[in-house]
């Protein structure tokens, strides 16, 4: 499968971040007219890697090593390697902890353990991170998802925090509750340019809509940080490719 990246920002001729383009099919659409992406945003110490993806290629959060593995680990190699040759991962950051953007990590983080030898923590919004229901409904959790991909192991870090920087860059992390109760954002003010979910696009399909109807955790306060975080002016960049 050939890599598919997109540069999404660049300074004095230097590539400071980048997106590539996951494995992950839904009944709505194959990729990679649908996918996930995985964010690169390069800093001085190392890369902050936004969202990894899933291990599995299943959209059911549960029986997922019943699936067929991604090859996902060997597209986050590759678009390291291509624009970020030598650059450790510092951080690996979740926008939120559905599995589709988590459930590599482990594996990344063995990885680049046994590449640079420092091994990048996992970090979430504190409200993501324990019991959870998929579908309003299902018992989940990150721990369930690490635990039935058959990790061993993991390392998590502090929780993030509303308007936190991303140390080395200029981006702040903004927390926008509502698809789960722990979503975050990634807004880079003097550039003008935000990562986010594209359920905060006002042009969504019907049938896209009715199925975050199911998965929202918490539909009014989406509606409320859809206004949030509205930029006049800025670019937009989503966690999957807009159906």
């Amino acid at each position: 499968m050939n890599m598919i990246t997109d540069v999404i920002l660049k300074k004095n001729n230097k590539v400071k971040v980048i997106r590539v383009l996951l494995k992950f099919d839904v009944l709505l659409g194959k990729y990679p007219q649908f996918g996930v992406y995985s964010y690169m945003i390069d800093s001085d110490k190392g890369i902050y890697l936004i969202d990894c993806g899933p291990k599995y290629n299943s959209q059911l959060p549960f029986f997922r090593n019943k699936f067929k593995e991604t090859n996902n680990i060997k597209l986050i190699k590759k678009a390291m390697n291509k624009y970020f040759p030598n650059k450790t991962i510092r951080e690996i950051i979740f926008s939120h902890y559905h599995f589709d953007h988590s459930e590599l990590a482990p594996e990344i983080q063995k990885y680049i353990k046994n590449k640079f030898g420092n091994t990048p923590l996992i970090r979430l919004h504190k409200n993501d991170y324990g019991k959870k229901k998929f579908m309003k409904i299902f018992p989940d959790s990150l721990i369930k998802y690490y635990k039935n991909a058959g990790y061993d192991t993991w390392k998590i870090g502090d929780f993030v925090k509303d308007k936190e920087p991303l140390i080395g860059t200029n981006f702040i992390i903004r927390h926008i509750p509502g698809h789960t109760t722990g979503t975050i954002c990634f807004v880079n003010e003097k550039d003008k340019t935000i990562i986010s979910g594209w359920w905060l696009d006002k042009n969504l399909k019907l049938a896209v809509k009715l199925v975050h109807k199911l998965i929202d955790e918490d539909p009014k306060a989406l509606e409320e940080h859809k206004h949030k975080i509205k930029y006049e002016g800025f670019k937009y960049f989503y966690y999957h490719p807009m159906i």
